[in-house]
């Protein structure tokens, strides 16, 4: 048994309660925390180990840390928002701040930030809301969501969108408000139905494989806790409408399959290895490599993949050309051009990148 394949045995052992015993030496705690931390699943890991009487040094560190920035978000978002409801800006909270709720203790799905969809309109009354909480401004009016920092690991992104602008999701996400549901006993806080946050869980985690090179084996775990949650009660009618229209159906069958076999009672298939292998060697942030070897296999793989690869990387969709070159979108004329402008970057601004996009193109292994 391999690194990995401990780490995935002890998050199955925590996430369903099990206490199967893994014969787990010093040098192969180092390496576990190593790749753990890689996924933050550092608690999930260790509550596995305690729970099998294997408690020490690296259990207590990695517990006794996830609980005390647990505590410590659940302050700030308190603070936050009450401060909200206060000033009559509607709100939902996202991502990790809602399927920590579903993990079998809040502490052990780590996060690194909290995530807010925001009333766009009042992003300058938050900004000012923000400040007088003591947050400092990472950036504002940058993208799609503003960011807020504060001492000793509080960040806060405020989401005025779900999507940027130049993504495809962008438009069904544009009006996402017209889909919350607002919350027993507030004027002001709202969030999402089971499918529709569901949906929106696939869909940001298909933006991270396809855009940002990775997403980590924490995700499937969400996945895998919010089904065990929902999944005899959703609509799936409607997931599976909702998720073809924004074209990421065949994904969150794969996910889903893959989740439910890894951390339950089924067996994975030879594709779902091959596909869970993307997860484990990618991280929570992902990698460029990682990014090209999962384009690859969805183009189809071995030359063929190579080659859509590529083709796709020299002709962008237009939304890719008006963020990065949006003269030449404003002059559609000139489209014909990009390929060139591509090429050109590859060889000065983005060499270094291009070389080892490159590499890992050329050197991809079939059966990977």
């Amino acid at each position: 048994m391999d690194t990995s394949e401990r780490l995935l045995a002890l998050m199955k052992n925590a996430l369903n309660g099990d206490k199967t015993q893994l014969s787990i030496s010093e040098d192969d705690q180092r390496e576990l925390y190593s790749l753990a931390e890689q996924h933050m699943v550092s608690a999930l890991i260790s509550r596995a180990l305690e729970s099998m009487g294997q408690k020490n040094e690296y259990t207590r560190m990695a517990l006794a840390k996830a609980s005390q920035k647990s505590m410590l978000h659940d302050y700030e978002k308190n603070r936050v928002f009450e401060a909200l409801e206060k000033a009559h800006v509607w709100h939902a909270p996202l991502k990790g701040m809602v399927l920590k709720e579903y993990y079998p203790s809040r502490e052990l799905r780590e996060m690194s930030d909290c995530d807010v969809l925001i009333d766009l309109t009042k992003a300058e009354e938050v900004k000012t809301i923000m400040q007088e909480l003591g947050f400092t401004v990472g950036s504002f009016g940058e993208d799609h969501h503003d960011v807020y920092y504060k001492a000793p690991i509080s960040c806060f992104e405020m989401h005025r969108y779900l999507f940027k602008e130049s993504h495809p999701m962008f438009e069904y996400y544009v009006d996402i408000k017209s889909k919350l549901v607002l919350d027993e006993g507030s004027t002001c806080r709202y969030h999402f139905k089971p499918e529709d946050f569901y949906v929106y869980v696939i869909a940001h985690e298909n933006v991270h494989c396809d855009v940002y090179n990775g997403t980590g084996v924490r995700s499937l775990a969400d996945v895998y806790v919010f089904l065990k949650k929902y999944q005899e009660t959703m609509d799936w009618a409607y997931v599976k409408r909702e998720c073809q229209k924004i074209g990421i159906w065949e994904f969150e069958e794969k996910n889903r399959k893959l989740a439910l076999n890894l951390f339950g009672p089924g067996e994975m298939t030879p594709e779902e290895k091959k596909w869970l292998r993307f997860f484990v060697e990618g991280g929570v942030y992902g990698s460029s490599a990682n990014g090209v070897h999962y384009k690859v296999d969805a183009y189809g793989g071995g030359i063929k993949g190579r080659i859509k690869y590529v083709f796709k990387r020299l002709f962008p969709p237009l939304g890719w050309i008006k963020t990065n070159f949006p003269f030449v979108y404003k002059h559609k004329v000139l489209l014909v051009f990009v390929p060139f402008l591509r090429l050109g970057q590859a060889l000065t601004t983005r060499r270094k990148a291009a070389l080892k996009e490159i590499k890992a193109v050329t050197e991809r292994e079939e059966e990977h």
